[in-house]
């Protein structure tokens, strides 16, 4: 089982209206505290989506006996059958 993201993630989230539209919305930006890396959002919808994405990548796939796939968090060994 290989690693894929590290097992702490940490953001500046930050949030503000947008009333150019329409009808007002909110917009996000989330910018790595690891890397400074930044993220933009033209919903919260996007916005949940990627930290889902990250969330997900910080899981590992593993594989059963029988070919199937079983996805453990953070590393964490699966439990043993008894």
């Amino acid at each position: 089982m290989s690693r894929k993201q590290a097992d702490y993630l940490s953001y500046l989230l930050r949030l503000w209206r947008d009333n150019d539209a329409q009808e007002a919305s909110w917009r996000a930006s989330l910018q790595s505290s690891l890397t400074g890396t930044r993220h933009s959002f033209a919903s919260l919808n996007d916005l949940f989506k990627f930290l889902q994405q990250q969330a997900d990548d910080n899981y590992d796939a593993d594989e059963n006996e029988d070919g199937t796939q079983v996805r453990q968090a953070n590393g964490e060994s699966p439990p043993s059958a008894l």
